[in-house]
């Protein structure tokens, strides 16, 4: 739940809130902004299939530990940007490795509980989702982007929570 919630939602919903405050500080168009919003999914598109045979082959957990490193590093990087094309690679970056996760977990959580319990873990696992996407709208722009004195400060920080999670895997 801490990795789709933490490494996932919580990293990915933060940038509609923030939008405004980037496009400001990178003078960035609503159609820029828009190809940065939608880099995020078209990035997982690529990777989703492949994460599921990287885990196949070397296990979920060392697939989720690699991951969500990967995803903190290269959402924190969201936070050098200094143009579209910034922003837009580092976005794309992001989700790839992000791609990672959704399956990975589901994978985890299919082998730790027995049958009969899969689809109260997945939900928990929705949930938790869910949660991670209404915390991070909630909060990213207007109590953690003044507090830490940026956007780029907020990404940084949903970036090292990342690479947290990754060490407890």
């Amino acid at each position: 739940v801490l990795t789709l919630s933490f490494c996932v939602a919580i990293p990915q919903m933060c940038m509609p809130v923030l939008f405004n405050e980037i496009s400001a500080d990178l003078g960035l168009s609503l159609v820029q902004i828009g190809w940065i919003w939608g880099f995020y999914p078209m990035s997982g598109l690529f990777i989703a299939f492949i994460a599921g045979l990287l885990a196949d082959r070397f296990g979920a957990k060392r697939i989720l530990i690699f991951a969500c490193s990967m995803a903190g590093l290269a959402g924190a990087s969201r936070g050098l940007a200094n143009d579209f094309l910034g922003l837009l690679f580092t976005t794309f970056l992001f989700g790839l490795f992000a791609g990672f996760m959704p399956s990975n977990t589901f994978k985890v959580a299919a082998t730790w509980f027995p049958a009969h319990q899969r689809g109260l873990t997945s939900g928990i696992l929705i949930a938790g989702m869910g949660a991670g996407f209404t915390i991070s709208s909630m909060f990213s722009a207007t109590l953690l982007s003044p507090l830490l004195g940026g956007w780029r400060f907020v990404l940084f920080l949903y970036g090292a929570i990342s690479i947290f999670i990754a060490f407890l895997w």
